[in-house]
């Protein structure tokens, strides 16, 4: 009977947990609580699934249609807003008619000018500067069209999604239900029609737009073709024989009539597209000229700015200079993609200023003249560049610079020799080095290869003031460096009191690779290596080369190696600050100060070894075997190293010792000097460092006498005669105690009576110091205070006595003593 009745509970549960059909369909259609997650799983309903197809989630009830459809409004209106903002084209029309004009400009420009093939190289690089602009300004217009095509699409398939869902649902009410809301879908229809109409308009009107705007860019794209093919074609010639020899008949046949007037269209065209790009620069040049004014006042009547470092005497010296040099290098950052030709100038302009600054920096008055003689040839070059000089009279100016170098060069370094008798130093070795080029870039020239002297003269010369700029850069970076960290309001702080020395020296470290690897990308675009600084870090940080099956970027390298040296800093610095700032004021304890710093050191280089090991590339789980490798290792010789460096660990988290107790090891005492994550450094008393592995300290005994507090306690025996005075001598020992300022008075000192020994009565003076390190000295002082004090009572120290009995003597023996003694006697 007991399985009937358990067969028909089961039955009975099972019946009552299962609701039926007609449950479930009342509920879907009546239950509120039942419909709300229903409503919610709306919102993820418009994926589409693989075949284009919008995703129609489950659909609601008939109580949902209503407050459905006035969500639906709300959304409705706020997209029509949005569409309202993407509609508005006023700004793109303006961009647009704008864009035009200077196309065509730059159009009339070029007819006016001739044929490309024609042109000298500073012209092409003024045009290919100009189209290069247009070509810049016609993408960003492009892609900001695009950006709202993509946002009106997203609109659009969105309210797609939406119609379907809306129409799906009155369909499957239909079926279901004899009456409908009809206003309400109806409602819904008409503001989803309104929304897709809208924005099909919208689309019609950026595509419009898109087709405009791609027609300009195609434009100016083939305005560059000749530009590029010529600026192509003689950076190609540079190592190519591009003008007859010179002095022969060829060379001395293009010096006629037509050579005067291409002199004279050169130079009205330069002087013409000259002051068409400086119109638009013309409110930052009055702008300049008020600025250098302003700060060469400045300069000269607020000395004491210059004053305070030695970096900037040459400040004072030559406050112009300077001016010129600051405002034209800050100006420069106002100015949107600049002529190559204004650029030219500008270099001038600031190689001249630079070489006056740094002439006061040089210590050879023969090095300044050389600097400003290689200043003026620089700033000449230009300008007979900017006003297109024809080929042969530049080729004769060639030639006039390269002789007038040789006798120069060679000149100087006779005399410098001369003055330092004889010796070849590294100054006259430039300088020989630097006539030995101006006879290269002759050479060229005289058989023909005046392209290639230009590159050689010209790009010689830029390097030699690449590297002054960045000197000068860095004297004026170190100058501010100095003022700031020195200024009052910033030597108040403990932090820049303590390490702002340490603090400026890693700071000019990094201004001066920063200066460098500037100056380096500079000269790759200047030797025209690559076309311009971004370019050649771009290829540096493409660069890759392969380690066995392992690819590695160059440029990688570089920043992991950056990345690391910035977490190196940023540890030194946050310890430091921590020294400076937070630690003194909080009141911590030597030993937790050095456990935090170094458990933060130690934490930031894992950190940054980690970062700097994927920003490389390199798959952190490609090094499992090396897992494996130094499991291996540890098992057969490296036991130690880990063992070492685990008790290390622990020796930081616990703290059984910090640096500066006094410690016992092995029975030798010291000082704590450093705890290390592998060993740690004890100085003795007698100034020798023992270094001694972690582990001993886990594994070993080790007294500490200044855990817990520097108070130690001092044991001076004595041994007096028998007969003496106890008491007496006991009072004598604590007035010896007390004679010392460095015995505590709490606890009082003790004098014991310890035992009888076997040749005096034993005694020991007890006495405690506030500083074990005192120990020492204590001990002596006592020891020669007790003595004193014992003299002055005639309390008897003595010395260990034994009596000896002979039992019996050898003969000859006895008569050799018998005889000693009355030799004494008489």
């Amino acid at each position: 009977m007991k399985r009937p009745r358990l067969l028909g509970l089961l039955l009975l549960f099972w019946l009552i947990s299962v609701p039926c059909s007609a449950q479930e369909s009342a509920d879907t259609q009546t239950s509120v609580p039942q419909l709300v997650p229903k409503v919610f799983t709306r919102e993820d309903g418009g994926a589409q699934n693989k075949e284009g197809k919008a995703d129609i989630p489950s659909l609601p009830g008939l109580a949902e249609v209503v407050p459905r459809a006035t969500e639906l409004e709300q959304k409705a209106l706020k997209a029509q807003e949005a569409l309202a903002a993407i509609q508005d084209l006023s700004a793109f029309d303006k961009r647009l008619a704008d864009l035009e004009h200077q196309v065509t400009q730059i159009v009339k420009k070029i007819d006016g000018m001739g044929d490309p093939a024609n042109w000298n190289i500073y012209r092409l690089l003024d045009v290919q500067h100009l189209i290069q602009g247009e070509k810049q300004k016609l993408t960003i217009v492009l892609e900001s069209v695009s950006t709202r095509l993509a946002e009106l699409e997203g609109l659009r398939r969105n309210w797609e999604n939406e119609q379907a869902f809306w129409k799906k649902w009155e369909e499957s009410l239909k079926e279901g239900q004899t009456e409908i809301p009809s206003e309400s879908f109806q409602k819904v229809r008409e503001a989803i029609a309104i929304i897709l109409q809208s924005a099909s308009n919208t689309s019609t009107q950026l595509l419009g737009l898109q087709q405009k705007l791609t027609g300009q860019l195609d434009e100016v794209r083939k305005l560059s073709v000749p530009v590029d093919a010529a600026l192509q074609r003689i950076r190609g010639e540079i190592f190519q024989k591009n003008a007859p020899s010179f002095f022969s008949e060829e060379f001395l046949a293009q010096f006629d009539a037509r050579l005067w007037g291409a002199l004279k269209e050169g130079l009205m065209a330069g002087l013409k597209m000259e002051r068409e790009d400086l119109y638009p620069y013309a409110g930052l040049i009055l702008l300049h000229l008020v600025a250098i004014m302003a700060l060469t006042h400045f300069i000269k009547h607020r000395g004491w700015l210059t004053e305070r470092t030695s970096e900037w005497r040459f400040v004072k010296e030559h406050a112009w200079a300077f001016s010129v040099f600051v405002t034209q290098a800050l100006t420069m950052l106002f100015y949107y993609r600049p002529s190559p030709s204004w650029l030219l100038l500008t270099f001038g302009v600031v190689i001249f200023s630079a070489s006056f600054l740094v002439s006061d920096m040089v210590p050879q008055p023969r090095l300044r003249r050389v600097l400003f003689v290689l200043a003026s040839v620089q700033i000449v070059s230009a300008v007979l560049k900017l006003i297109s000089l024809p080929a042969p009279l530049f080729s004769i100016y060639l030639v006039l610079i390269c002789i007038g170098g040789i006798i120069f060069f060679l000149g100087q370094s006779r005399r410098h020799m001369g003055e330092h008798e004889g010796r070849l130093d590294v100054f006259s070795a430039g300088l020989r080095g630097a006539a030995l080029v101006a006879a290269g870039a002759l050479l060229a020239l005289v058989v023909g290869y005046s392209n290639f002297s230009d590159y050689l003269i010209r790009s010689s010369v830029a390097t030699i003031f690449f590297v002054v700029v960045g000197l000068l850069l860095f004297h004026l970076g170190n100058g501010f460096l100095e003022l700031l960290l020195n200024h009052p309001s910033v030597t108040r702080i403990g932090f820049f009191t303590r390490f702002g020395a340490a603090l400026e020296s890693r700071l000019r470290n990094l201004l001066k690779a920063v200066l460098w690897v500037g100056v380096c990308l500079a000269l790759f675009q200047l030797w025209g290596i690559h076309s311009s600084m971004g370019e050649a870090w771009e290829k540096i940080f493409q660069f890759r080369f392969a380690v066995g099956d392992l690819t590695v970027s160059l440029g990688r390298i570089v920043l992991a190696i950056l990345f690391f040296y910035v977490v190196v800093s940023a540890s030194w610095f946050v310890r430091a600050f921590l020294d400076g700032e937070v630690f003194p004021r909080q009141q911590i304890d030597l030993g937790a100060r050095d456990a935090i710093k170094k458990l933060i050191h130690y934490t930031l280089l894992f950190l940054g070894i980690v970062v700097a090991v994927s920003v490389m590339g390199l798959n952190l789980t490609s090094f499992a075997f090396l897992t494996g490798a130094l499991g291996i290792g540890v098992g057969f010789g490296l036991q130690n190293i880990v063992n070492n460096f685990v008790s290390g660990l622990m020796l930081l988290f616990e703290r059984p010792f910090k640096v500066g107790d006094v410690v016992v090891v092995d029975n030798e005492m010291g000082t704590v000097k450093k705890i290390g994550l592998r060993s740690t450094i004890i100085e003795t008393p007698d100034r020798s460092e023992l270094i001694i592995p972690n582990s001993q300290f886990v594994s070993g005994k080790v007294t500490n006498w200044t855990r817990s507090s520097h108070i130690a306690r001092v044991r001076i025996p004595l041994g007096v005669a028998y007969g003496t005075d106890i008491e007496q001598v006991l009072r004598l020992l604590k007035d010896a105690a007390g004679s010392d300022s460095r015995i505590l008075k709490i606890p009082a000192p003790n004098a014991l009576f310890l035992r009888f020994g076997n040749s005096a009565l034993e005694l020991e003076l007890h006495c405690w110091l506030s500083d074990v390190k005192d120990t020492l000295l204590v001990t002596s002082h006592l020891c020669q205070e007790i003595d004193r004090r014992c003299r002055e009572a005639g309390v008897e120290i003595p010395f260990p006595q034994h009596d000896l009995n002979l039992r019996s003597v050898d003969k000859d023996v006895l008569e050799g003593i018998v005889g000693m003694n009355k030799k004494k006697e008489t």
